[in-house]
């Protein structure tokens, strides 16, 4: 076993581009002349001038010191473009030319073109007229309105650059992304060629389409079933999971249990119920026939929206959304894990099938979130797709939609549960780069029983579905039972990192299809106890490479077999400017006891069907993996070597089998925490080669453990195992009966390393501290309360991390919410909350050694009342559920003004026959008279009804195109607000009766459309209003009241499908029912003052007859 690393790395071949792969165009490397580059950078020195962007390549990819030369010298490397290509900043009055070229051998530069800014569908004239709502289109259709995501430079100030877009381009700002440098806008299409003019723009892509979703043997086919039975008994619980989809799922349905929550605004979605049923449901719905795969975990649901909601025409994705919403559930829920079964539908919404395989800047941003940019870690799991569902662009290879092609988040696709066969609709990669998708396979239908996963529905029951929407969560669960089983092996450390579970999952996996990875099943179908068995036996480490680096570690096997290394990383997310998208390239390959080296799996992208080969280098993947199916007994040595680390260092995580040997011989001494407290035991790992004297027994190493107040402790470490070189012992007491160690103590062990493998040896050492001390909450306080938002500052006595825990009664405080970082002041938001609800809540506050205090306001627990939120009786559908009802609004002397009753019905209230004929045309309308009519207490002799459903009180309406801030400019009903068409069909009728006057439209068709609507509307002269559907095909309208004014502050949508306020409504404060508050129902709350759960007197339901509830009494008086 002589083969040297060097020899083995350039066997690998040092495999480069030979151009610069632009979206707009592939420009061919050209070497210029150093004079000419020389020349070029003297005359930039000489002129000055503001800074500038220029194309930039070098004989080799550059490492940290030399990027560092660089800036010093003028030139600031910024974006990766592949190889030894770069992005670069020059600053003419600091350049340095000849400083700068003896810093790094540059082969080639040039002014940055502007048309290289372009994704390629701009670049060939393509007008992403999906991106916008029709009137836009239809009136402008020479210059169009268009969604861009526009990416500046990393230098650029991106608070400057959005006003300049707004005032000098024209544009409409939606939103920014922090994390890429990006803005979201709606500009002019002719602008297009000179926004790319502008020196502060890196690359503009037309925005994605919108998001849209994509649609009981899981538990047992990824042993599931198995991981949460004895020995496991592993169910998910601490672990907190964000799930993102079209809308948000029902937090009611029993199988949650109170552990869902909606976190926004964004409507309720079955889809989404169904998706957090199969992470985390706990099936007792169903006798837990239909369980989730982590049945006690925390789900935090938020679903795709618009900021200032969906009211502006919203018809692409805003990535900003996905920003913000994982910034909260990341930073104040303490979500680790993220589900994604969502995705742009290329292929079924008739989108441009180029989309597919595109890496772009929402990819940039997934794979920003993974790394940590928005403040902490996340392990985001996607569905691939379901695009091979539809025909439109193809029914096999490269079907892989975007975002499901960024790099680092865990893409799943979907086989049938009963015999893991391939369901016709999942999408296959590879990507455009030839990255193969997806990473892994679950469960997402099945050929048989059920048809398809059955899961919990936002009818409070259980619904199939059948999609990679579905494989995707059943990976999810299995992710947060293997989070908690890490924190149960390692705790207080780190959850391991994104990568490291997909490198797991790989590694673990039952191979499907083709032997090795495929475009198919990725790396094959999930196994979770077979993954929890790996990390228990310690087969894993995470360590970080930089540029020409190589780290070796070593695999023993005692018997032949298979012998595997899988490695995955994160990577830096990459310029969507370039296609490819690999920008930190790891390599490796495994060396067995002959000296043979092993590459690892490799396919053609030109030919995705073939099976995969293991002959060469991977410059593609940011996961690989060596497998040699017929290994024979011994040490294998892993290589694994930085090939290209263009940002870095980088951090990977690494799976062995069969047994995985950290070792080099350097050594390596460790202490398990870096704080203890004085009860806890110490455990040590040395790791040194060298100690491994003979392959056949177990041998020892010496330490000597030491405290700062004067007692050391010899040690002696044992190996795990027979040729493992990793020694351990634990179970050494911190404080009595131990090491004696005092608060604020230092612990030191020390290893002495005779040789280090370079000629040297030393004293190597690990310290932690003893903190023995429990930290003091000094305050705590609630801030500004709003109606669905509190915030609670805390103050502690040293740094801490906090947790809330909070619900609507102190014996259940079933949410929570932490603090983003440790230290002594924190305000913690508690968001999602139900309006005019009283809530309890408790603070715990742990410091760095685990070392816990809890206040719950001397057992009375901490309380605030939110503030109370009218319902504003209004809906905006995206799939319509008031067919065959009608709901009435009768006027009411509360915060809302109505209430409202929702039933069913076969025939419209009053005949549609009824009244005089209204002749409309496409977008028009008509004055009536009637006698007078109120809404919203006010009344009018006079409104105006518009041909496409809508009634305005002030002024008329030809609006087709159905906002909820113009439904809110006046006061108006929107009886079924949508681009109508009478003068293509149907009939419009209003008649004046005894009671009341009337609105109905009768098979009224949407404009282009062949469907047809009927509705009604009923004007009572009391005040009543009543709307009526019944036979209905609009499927994205909107339908409720307006008082006018403007959207209401804190606008929330209403179900108006499930309105409940029947029959005699409840008068505030009337204890004992009668109708009237007096002086029985004062005598009624005395009598029973004090705690009081279920008490009639107990008027706030939070368990307390008090001062509270007397207030409600004496406040209703009469």
């Amino acid at each position: 076993m002589t083969l040297s690393i060097a020899i083995v790395f350039a066997a690998l071949g040092a495999i480069q581009p030979n151009s610069f792969q632009f979206q707009a165009e592939t420009v061919s490397y050209k070497d210029m002349k150093q004079g000419v580059i020389a020349a070029e950078l003297m005359q930039l020195a000489t002129i000055g001038g503001d800074a500038m962007h220029v194309v930039i390549r070098f004989d080799s990819p550059i490492d940290s010191a030399t990027r560092s030369a660089l800036i010093a010298e003028g030139i600031t490397v910024q974006h990766s473009l592949g190889g030894a290509g770069y992005v670069a900043l020059i600053n003419p009055d600091t350049l340095n030319p000849l400083d700068a070229l003896n810093a790094a051998n540059i082969k080639e530069m040039h002014p940055f073109s502007p048309n290289w800014k372009l994704h390629s569908f701009l670049a060939d004239g393509g007008v992403p007229t999906w991106t916008m709502p029709a009137p836009l289109t239809r009136s402008a259709q020479a210059n169009p309105i268009v969604a861009l995501y526009i990416m500046l430079h990393q230098d650029a100030n991106i608070d400057m650059s959005q006003e300049d877009i707004k005032n000098v381009f024209g544009g409409k700002i939606r939103s920014t992304l922090e994390t890429s440098n990006t803005v979201i806008a709606e500009l002019p299409y002719s602008e297009i060629q000179f926004l790319i003019e502008d020196e502060r723009v890196l690359y503009i892509e037309p925005a994605l389409p919108k998001f849209s979703e994509l649609n009981n043997s899981n538990r047992i086919v990824t042993q599931a079933d198995q991981a949460q039975s004895f020995p496991y008994n592993l169910d998910g619980e601490g672990v907190t999971v964000m799930v993102y989809d079209g809308g948000y799922g029902y937090s009611a349905h029993g199988d949650f249990g109170g552990r869902h929550t909606s976190r926004d605004n964004a409507g309720l979605s079955n889809h989404a119920t169904h998706v957090a049923g199969t992470i985390g449901g706990d099936g007792s719905g169903s006798g837990g026939q239909h369980k989730g795969m982590a049945p006690a975990v925390t789900i935090e649901s938020y679903g795709f929206e618009q900021e200032g909601g969906l009211e502006e025409g919203f018809l692409y994705t805003d990535p900003g959304d996905l920003e913000e919403d994982y910034s909260q559930a990341i930073n104040s829920y303490g979500a680790v894990l993220a589900n994604n079964s969502i995705g742009t539908n290329t292929a079924p919404n008739g989108f441009p099938c180029d989309w597919t395989g595109n890496y772009g800047i929402t990819s940039n941003l997934i794979d920003s979130v993974v790394r940590g940019d928005l403040g902490g870690d996340i392990r985001i799991v996607w569905a691939n797709g379901n695009e091979r569902g539809s025909s439109n662009c193809g029914t096999s290879y490269n079907s892989t939609a975007p975002p499901a092609c960024a790099k680092n988040h865990i893409t799943v696709g979907a086989f049938n549960s009963n015999d893991e066969s391939m369901t016709y609709f999942s999408s296959w990669g590879p990507t455009d780069d030839g990255r193969i998708k997806p990473d892994i396979s679950a469960p997402g239908c099945q050929d048989d029983d059920d048809g398809g996963v059955t899961s919990c529905s936002s009818s409070g029951g259980y619904t199939t579905m059948c999609g990679t929407s579905m494989a995707c969560p059943t990976v999810t669960g299995l992710s947060a039972l293997i989070v908690q089983d890490w924190r149960n092996l390692y705790p207080g450390e780190p959850d391991l990192m994104n990568a490291t579970l997909k490198a797991l999952l790989a590694h673990t996996a039952e191979d499907k299809f083709n032997a090795g990875p495929d475009c198919q099943f990725g790396y094959g179908s999930v196994r979770v106890v077979d993954a929890i068995e790996h990390v228990r036996a310690g087969n894993h480490t995470e360590l970080e490479i930089s540029q020409g680096e190589t780290v070796e570690m070593l695999v023993f096997a005692e018997q032949p077999g298979v012998i595997k290394a899988t490695i995955a990383w994160d990577d830096v997310p990459a310029t969507p400017l370039v296609i490819p998208s690999l920008v930190n390239d790891i390599d490796l390959v495994v060396i067995d006891p002959n000296g043979t080296v092993h590459h690892p799996w490799t396919i053609d992208p030109a030919n995705p069907g073939n099976p995969a080969m293991r002959t060469q280098a991977d410059h593609l993947n940011n996961i690989e993996q060596v497998q040699i199916d017929a290994g024979m007994p011994g040490v294998y040595r892993v290589l694994i070597t930085g090939f290209n680390i263009a940002q870095g260092p980088q951090k990977f995580g690494l799976m062995a089998s069969p047994m995985l040997i950290q070792c080099s011989p350097s050594g390596m001494v460790s202490l398990d925490r870096s704080s203890y407290g004085c009860d806890d035991s110490v455990s040590l790992q040395v790791v040194d080669c060298d100690l491994n004297l003979d392959d056949a027994v177990i041998d020892s190493a010496d330490v000597l453990l030491m405290s700062s107040s004067g007692v050391s402790l010899p040690v002696t470490l044992f190996e795990s195992g027979e040729a493992t070189a990793s020694f351990y012992a634990n179970g050494i007491l911190v404080g009595d009966g131990g090491m004696q160690a005092q608060h604020g103590d230092t612990i030191t062990v020390s290893y002495m390393d005779v040789s280090d493998g370079q000629g040297g040896s030393g004293e190597i050492t690990d310290d932690a501290t003893v903190d023995c001390e429990f930290p003091q909450i000094a305050s705590v306080e609630v801030q500004s309360v709003m109606t669905h938002d509190a915030t609670v500052r805390v103050t502690t006595s040293e740094s801490t991390s906090i947790r809330v825990y909070y619900g609507e009664s102190c014996a259940e405080l079933t949410q929570q919410a932490n603090s983003a970082q440790a230290g002594v002041l924190h305000e913690i938001e508690l968001n999602g909350l139900n309006d005019n609800t009283l809530y309890r809540f408790e603070v715990h506050a742990s410091d760095g050694a685990g070392n816990t205090v809890v206040d719950d306001n001397n057992g009375s627990c901490y309380s605030f009342t939110t503030e109370n939120l009218p319902n504003f009786f209004t809906e905006q559908d995206s799939g319509f559920d008031l067919d065959g009802m009608s709901v009435t609004f009768t006027p009411h002397m509360n915060i809302d003004q109505y209430r409202a009753c929702a039933e069913s019905i076969t025939q419209l209230p009053t005949d549609p026959s009824e009244g005089v004929v209204v002749y409309l045309g496409d977008d028009d309308y008509e004055t009536v008279y009637p006698a007078a009519v109120f809404l919203y207490g006010e009344g009018y002799s006079s409104f105006h009804i518009s041909s496409n459903g809508r009634l305005t009180f002030v002024s008329g309406s030809t609006d087709y195109t159905e906002t909820l801030g113009e439904h809110f400019d006046q006061p108006s009903i929107a009886m079924l607000w949508d681009d109508l068409n009478p003068s293509s069909g149907g009939t419009i009728r209003y008649a004046t009766m005894i009671d009341r006057v009337v609105v109905t439209f009768d098979n009224v068709p949407e404009y282009s459309s062949t469907g047809s609507n009927t509705f009604q509307c009923e004007l009572f002269y009391d005040g009543v209003i009543r709307l009526s559907w019944l036979g209905v095909d609009s499927i994205d309208n909107i339908v409720g009241l307006s008082a006018g004014g403007g959207t209401p502050e804190g606008f929330e949508e209403d179900d108006l499908s499930v309105s409940s306020d029947c029959g005699d409504p409840t008068v505030p404060g009337d204890v004992n029912g009668d109708g009237s508050v007096n002086v029985t129902d004062l005598l009624a709350v005395m009598d029973v003052w004090g705690p009081c759960e279920g008490c009639p007197a107990d008027l706030n339901n939070d368990g307390f007859v008090n001062v509270v509830d007397l207030l409600e009494v004496v406040g209703n008086w009469g």
